[in-house]
């Protein structure tokens, strides 16, 4: 090759190269270690969710295989923990879920020495105290749970081997669990109060076979790898009616033969859901640009067609939609190498910045505009990010 034709190569590779803005994220330096807020002192100890409620930052950890509730000021300075009841098997510490100044703890708990385990729903604020408690004899490996609430009532979602189920939270009533969606690798359910009812949103899995048991692949396509059989990943949701029962059959949001499967979502100001969703590209076809994240808005029953809000690059983490109070929405995701990404969706399209910060840190909860606080390995850590113009 000439010099010439080096050089023209080299100003081509550079002109495709994807452009970034500067990074927007950065930590403050007053990180509060674990070990001060009273959890990590064990072997086994585990940091869950962190949550604000009123003027309460609340915290969720496993201690000594014990699910418990921390709480303490916007300050971080002195923990209060409350313990809840032993952890079942290898679930993760209590989901937090807050709803104006009420809080709640959804855990799974075990109940005696048999395979079953309970979820156990446990009021946090205005004051820690049992609220409902739902019996279930699979003992699925997946320990997905989510809820929403809405005054004095709510829904809580969550997986089983044989699907989805969900359960009307009502004070005095009694708890009857529905069958939501019945394919048995429906998983991880999200679940959004609109103003009149709910909106349960969940992924779905189908491995692909011939009559012999051989995986089934369309031209051009690859099975998963070596030996496995391929899947198709989908997303799906249903519209829920206060008693729990759903008001119509589940709908497909995405296609069933695609490869949708991690997903966030946020409700918008005009009562529709916005579903952010990691489309992870054939891995025959698009393996050396990655993935891409699609949004799909849900109106009343029905999903309108989704809109590719970042076009390649993306890695196989779940997408984060985070907003703070008077400030944007932000889009958080990983690339390709596992490497943080940030971007505002308000607007015009922006550029995405690769976040250092970010890649030893997962941001939970909004303590101001464009504030978070984010766990890291081995701390509770306060992250600002700012619009920076992209260059």
């Amino acid at each position: 090759m000439s010099v010439a034709d080096s050089s023209e190569q080299e100003s081509v590779m550079e002109a495709a190269a994807p452009i970034f803005a500067p990074s927007r994220c950065a930590p403050s330096a007053d990180a509060v270690m674990f070990d001060k807020l009273g959890t990590g002192e064990v072997a086994g100890d585990v940091v869950g969710d962190v949550a604000v409620a009123g003027d309460r930052v609340l915290l969720s950890s496993l201690r000594g295989g014990v699910n418990a509730i921390g709480m303490t000021s916007l300050a971080l300075d002195r923990v209060e923990w409350t313990s809840l009841g032993a952890a079942f098997g290898d679930a993760p510490p209590p989901v937090l879920v807050t709803s104006g100044d009420r809080a709640y703890a959804l855990s799974w708990e075990r109940s005696d020495a048999s395979a079953s385990r309970t979820l156990a729903v446990t009021k946090i604020r205005p004051s820690v105290a049992p609220a409902w408690s739902i019996a279930e004899p699979d003992a699925s490996e997946s320990f997905a749970v989510d809820a929403a609430f809405a005054a004095d009532r709510g829904l809580v979602a969550w997986d089983t081997s044989h699907g989805v189920k969900v359960s009307a939270l009502i004070e005095g009533a009694p708890i009857t669990p529905k069958q939501l969606s019945a394919n048995a690798f429906a998983s991880a359910p999200r679940v959004v109060r609109r103003k009149a009812d709910w909106v349960v949103v969940w992924s779905e899995l189908k491995i692909e076979t011939l009559a012999d048991g051989a995986p089934r692949t369309q031209p051009g396509e690859l099975i998963e790898s070596p030996g496995e059989h391929r899947a198709y990943e989908w997303l799906s949701f249903a519209v829920v009616a206060d008693d729990g029962a759903a008001k119509a059959p589940p709908t497909r949001i995405t296609a069933d033969t695609g490869h949708v499967g991690r997903f966030d979502l946020r409700l918008a100001e005009d009562d529709s859901i916005e579903v952010y969703a990691n489309d992870e590209a054939d891995p025959g076809a698009r393996d050396d640009v990655g993935g891409r994240i699609v949004k799909v808005t849900l109106r009343g029953d029905r999903a309108e067609p989704a809109i590719v809000v970042v076009d390649s690059g993306v890695g196989s983490g779940a997408p984060a939609v985070l907003r703070t109070t008077g400030s944007p929405s932000w889009l958080f995701y990983e690339d390709l190498l596992g490497r943080a990404r940030a971007r505002p969706l308000l607007g015009a399209p922006s550029l995405p910045s690769f976040e250092p910060a970010l890649d030893d840190a997962r941001l939970e909860t909004a303590i101001g505009t464009n504030v978070w606080l984010g766990v890291s390995s081995s701390a509770l850590v306060r992250i600002r990010c700012d619009e920076a113009a992209d260059h």
